[in-house]
Protein backbone atom coordinates (compact mmCIF):
# COMPACT_ATOMS: atom_id res chain seq x y z
CA UNK A 1 0.00 0.00 0.00
CA UNK A 2 1.23 3.50 -1.04
CA UNK A 3 1.17 6.35 1.26
CA UNK A 4 0.06 9.79 0.84
CA UNK A 5 2.44 12.40 1.28
CA UNK A 6 0.42 13.52 4.06
CA UNK A 7 0.56 10.54 5.99
CA UNK A 8 3.14 9.68 8.82
CA UNK A 9 5.86 7.03 8.26
CA UNK A 10 4.61 4.64 10.56
CA UNK A 11 6.95 1.83 9.70
CA UNK A 12 9.18 -0.05 12.11
CA UNK A 13 12.65 -0.68 11.82
CA UNK A 14 13.83 -4.39 11.96
CA UNK A 15 15.58 -2.71 15.47
CA UNK A 16 12.13 -1.61 16.60
CA UNK A 17 10.41 -4.47 16.26
CA UNK A 18 13.13 -6.27 18.25
CA UNK A 19 12.36 -3.99 20.82
CA UNK A 20 8.75 -4.20 21.04
CA UNK A 21 9.24 -8.13 21.05
CA UNK A 22 11.68 -8.18 24.06
CA UNK A 23 9.23 -6.11 26.17
CA UNK A 24 6.34 -8.20 25.49
CA UNK A 25 8.63 -11.56 26.12
CA UNK A 26 10.07 -9.58 29.67
CA UNK A 27 6.77 -7.95 30.52
CA UNK A 28 5.33 -9.22 33.93
CA UNK A 29 1.98 -7.01 33.81
CA UNK A 30 3.64 -4.86 36.54
CA UNK A 31 1.73 -1.47 36.83
CA UNK A 32 3.52 1.98 36.73
CA UNK A 33 4.34 2.79 39.89
CA UNK A 34 4.30 6.65 39.72
CA UNK A 35 7.92 6.49 41.64
CA UNK A 36 10.45 8.33 38.60
CA UNK A 37 14.40 6.66 38.68
CA UNK A 38 17.19 8.11 36.84
CA UNK A 39 19.06 5.59 34.07
CA UNK A 40 21.72 5.29 37.40
CA UNK A 41 19.07 3.52 39.50
CA UNK A 42 18.66 0.78 36.63
CA UNK A 43 19.84 -2.44 37.17
CA UNK A 44 24.04 -1.92 36.17
CA UNK A 45 22.54 1.32 35.05
CA UNK A 46 25.38 3.28 36.82
CA UNK A 47 27.97 1.36 35.37
CA UNK A 48 26.54 2.34 31.75
CA UNK A 49 25.76 5.52 32.54
CA UNK A 50 28.74 7.48 30.79
CA UNK A 51 27.85 5.45 27.67
CA UNK A 52 23.97 6.39 27.99
CA UNK A 53 25.09 10.17 28.53
CA UNK A 54 27.19 9.85 25.10
CA UNK A 55 24.68 7.56 23.36
CA UNK A 56 21.05 9.42 23.97
CA UNK A 57 21.67 12.39 26.79
CA UNK A 58 24.66 14.50 24.90
CA UNK A 59 22.73 15.36 21.61
CA UNK A 60 19.54 15.99 23.56
CA UNK A 61 21.30 18.52 25.39
CA UNK A 62 22.81 20.66 22.37
CA UNK A 63 19.43 20.11 20.62
CA UNK A 64 17.65 21.95 23.84
CA UNK A 65 20.58 24.43 24.13
CA UNK A 66 20.67 25.40 20.20
CA UNK A 67 17.01 25.30 19.43
CA UNK A 68 14.60 24.84 21.90
CA UNK A 69 11.89 25.65 19.25
CA UNK A 70 12.83 22.66 17.56
CA UNK A 71 12.98 20.28 20.09
CA UNK A 72 9.28 21.35 21.57
CA UNK A 73 7.76 20.83 18.06
CA UNK A 74 9.72 17.94 17.36
CA UNK A 75 8.49 16.44 20.86
CA UNK A 76 5.14 17.45 20.50
CA UNK A 77 4.69 16.44 17.29
CA UNK A 78 6.17 12.48 18.05
CA UNK A 79 3.27 12.27 20.68
CA UNK A 80 5.38 13.91 23.69
CA UNK A 81 3.00 15.65 26.38
CA UNK A 82 4.56 19.15 27.92
CA UNK A 83 5.11 17.55 31.89
CA UNK A 84 5.60 20.14 35.01
CA UNK A 85 9.34 19.22 35.48
CA UNK A 86 12.40 20.51 35.63
CA UNK A 87 12.68 24.34 33.35
CA UNK A 88 11.08 21.76 29.84
CA UNK A 89 9.98 18.51 30.38
CA UNK A 90 7.51 16.09 28.29
CA UNK A 91 6.03 12.77 28.82
CA UNK A 92 6.40 10.18 26.41
CA UNK A 93 4.41 6.39 26.55
CA UNK A 94 7.30 4.38 24.86
CA UNK A 95 5.00 1.40 25.23
CA UNK A 96 1.97 0.26 27.32
CA UNK A 97 3.12 0.74 31.06
CA UNK A 98 6.57 2.61 29.68
CA UNK A 99 6.27 5.89 30.60
CA UNK A 100 9.75 8.22 29.59
CA UNK A 101 10.29 11.69 30.95
CA UNK A 102 12.63 14.32 29.05
CA UNK A 103 13.55 17.01 31.16
CA UNK A 104 16.07 19.92 31.15
CA UNK A 105 17.47 22.64 32.63
CA UNK A 106 18.18 26.29 31.24
CA UNK A 107 21.33 26.41 33.24
CA UNK A 108 22.75 29.96 35.27
CA UNK A 109 25.59 32.01 35.69
CA UNK A 110 26.70 28.71 37.92
CA UNK A 111 25.53 25.80 35.89
CA UNK A 112 25.35 25.10 32.74
CA UNK A 113 22.18 23.60 30.91
CA UNK A 114 21.50 20.08 31.63
CA UNK A 115 18.87 17.22 30.50
CA UNK A 116 17.93 13.60 31.57
CA UNK A 117 15.48 11.28 30.50
CA UNK A 118 13.82 10.11 33.92
CA UNK A 119 11.55 6.72 34.36
CA UNK A 120 9.09 4.62 36.46
CA UNK A 121 10.79 2.48 38.59
CA UNK A 122 9.23 -0.42 36.89
CA UNK A 123 10.75 -0.26 34.08
CA UNK A 124 12.73 -2.72 34.38
CA UNK A 125 10.06 -5.22 34.85
CA UNK A 126 9.68 -4.81 30.97
CA UNK A 127 13.06 -3.69 29.65
CA UNK A 128 16.36 -4.54 30.40
CA UNK A 129 18.77 -1.76 30.83
CA UNK A 130 20.25 -2.32 26.98
CA UNK A 131 16.80 -2.26 25.81
CA UNK A 132 16.03 0.75 28.12
CA UNK A 133 19.36 2.33 26.22
CA UNK A 134 17.89 1.55 22.78
CA UNK A 135 14.22 2.79 23.31
CA UNK A 136 15.98 6.18 24.29
CA UNK A 137 18.50 5.88 21.35
CA UNK A 138 15.40 5.80 19.08
CA UNK A 139 13.62 8.93 21.09
CA UNK A 140 16.98 10.89 20.47
CA UNK A 141 17.39 10.35 16.75
CA UNK A 142 13.66 10.91 16.16
CA UNK A 143 13.67 14.01 17.63
CA UNK A 144 16.86 15.17 16.61
CA UNK A 145 15.87 14.19 12.88
CA UNK A 146 12.19 15.90 12.79
CA UNK A 147 12.07 17.88 10.26
CA UNK A 148 9.27 21.16 9.77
Amino acid sequence: MRRSPASPDTSLSPREEALILHYLLKADGTPVSREQISFKELPEGANYQPVFYNRVLKSLIALYIANPAKLNLSAISLGGKKAEQADVSFLFQALPRLPLWLVFWQGDDEFPPEGNIIFDRSISRYLDTEAITEICQNLNRRLTEKTF
